[in-house]
């Protein structure tokens, strides 16, 4: 039996319009990860341990920083908006789509980075990350 495969190219990143609720695609995207959480633990260990091993409660769920790669553009207003996000501290609603265009995740973030580095040899990438601060759930789009 064949492996089933989902290739990540046509993979889609929305940013949803705060006023409007519409989510609009972040034009030419170059990297898109999946939103992550960590859990955090808490060391419970005491001499009553058993086996010598130590022991550990569930705390907090902590949202982690993605980092996103993009071909920008400033003739494109929705890059310039990223920016506005970065220095508010806005929180949106974000989507990432996979390739099949029907699965994927809805999370809450802030841009949390936004990086343009001006490279002799390369096009302008814009390095940036969004911080999850919500878990993220899983969306099938019909």
């Amino acid at each position: 039996m064949s492996s089933q495969i989902l290739k990540g190219k046509g993979s889609q990143l929305y940013r949803q319009d705060p006023d409007s609720s519409i989510f609009v695609a972040v034009p030419q995207m170059r990297v898109i990860p999946a939103p992550s959480a960590t859990q955090q633990y808490a060391d419970a260990t005491n001499h009553d341990s058993p086996g010598s091993f130590e022991e550990n409660i569930d705390t907090l769920k902590q949202g982690d920083d993605l980092a996103l790669v993009l071909v920008y553009h400033p003739d494109i207003a929705l890059h310039k908006q990223l920016y506005l996000d970065f220095i508010a501290q806005t929180k949106l609603i974000w989507r990432t789509l996979l390739s099949n265009t029907i699965d994927g995740w809805e999370f809450e973030g802030r841009v949390s980075k936004f990086d343009l580095p001006l490279s002799f040899d390369a096009p302008v990438f814009l390095n940036w990350s969004i911080k999850v601060t919500g878990l993220p759930e899983p969306v099938e789009i019909s």
